[in-house]
């Protein structure tokens, strides 16, 4: 099973794309947009670039763990994953992404 692509919408009317393994993890989260439609337009992004290796940019949180910032193609931050205690972590849930998310069904809950 691929996992899913989500839409939601926020209290404050944004609206967010989250990707989530089968197993429930959630292993990407969009930034807050203004309409849905940018979310949706994200998501695509999302399924047209996740193998591309250029994408990911890695860093480390103040208290030593791992994420990753998705970027669209002209650089701007996408998504951002959980942060990982380790780099292998970090690894998993990447080739998760790159093989799952181009296939996932797009559930739309906003």
């Amino acid at each position: 099973m691929p996992g899913t692509i989500f839409i939601t919408a926020t209290d404050r009317n944004l609206f967010r794309v989250q990707y989530k393994s089968s197993e429930g993890e959630q292993l990407l989260e969009g930034a807050p947009r203004d309409s849905k439609s940018r979310a949706l337009e994200d998501a695509q992004a999302l399924r047209a670039g996740v193998v591309e290796d250029g994408r990911y940019h890695v860093a480390r949180n103040q208290d030593g763990n791992f994420f990753f910032h998705f970027l669209g193609e002209c650089g701007e931050h996408l998504a951002v994953s959980p942060a990982y205690s380790n780099p292998e972590g970090l690894g998993r849930a990447i080739a998760i992404i790159k093989t799952c998310l181009p296939i996932a069904p797009l559930l739309d809950l906003a």
